[in-house]
């Protein structure tokens, strides 16, 4: 439940976007838009959009750190950044970098 409603309250291009959330009888699940996972984004891929190995690393880490600032702004701290926390949108002409798995992630509380 806390994981579904850090999500929400971070709508922004460069955070991943939930959708719903359910119980099962072993717990819960979250429904989230479907991207690419880091490892499906190969090097083809990359190669599509024209950027080198350094551009893509360049444009990955700045879509990256608006995701993250925009967290930051919300007083939200993600806390468990990785490669497989990484989703990308991909359509005809560029790529989004998405920050997901909310599963560590706390907002900071006022003292």
């Amino acid at each position: 439940v806390r994981e579904f409603e850090l999500m929400r309250e971070c709508k922004h291009e460069n955070v991943v976007k939930v959708l719903d959330m359910g119980k099962e009888e072993d717990g819960g699940y979250l429904v989230l838009e479907h991207l690419w996972d880091i490892r499906e984004f190969n090097k083809d891929e990359r190669l599509r959009y024209k950027l080198s190995k350094v551009g893509w690393i360049k444009e990955t880490m700045r879509q990256l750190l608006v995701g993250l600032a925009s967290l930051h702004e919300r007083e939200v701290v993600h806390q468990d950044i990785l490669p497989e926390c990484l989703k990308f949108e991909l359509n005809s002409n560029n790529f989004v970098v998405k920050l997901g798995d909310f599963g560590c992630a706390r907002k900071l509380s006022t003292p």
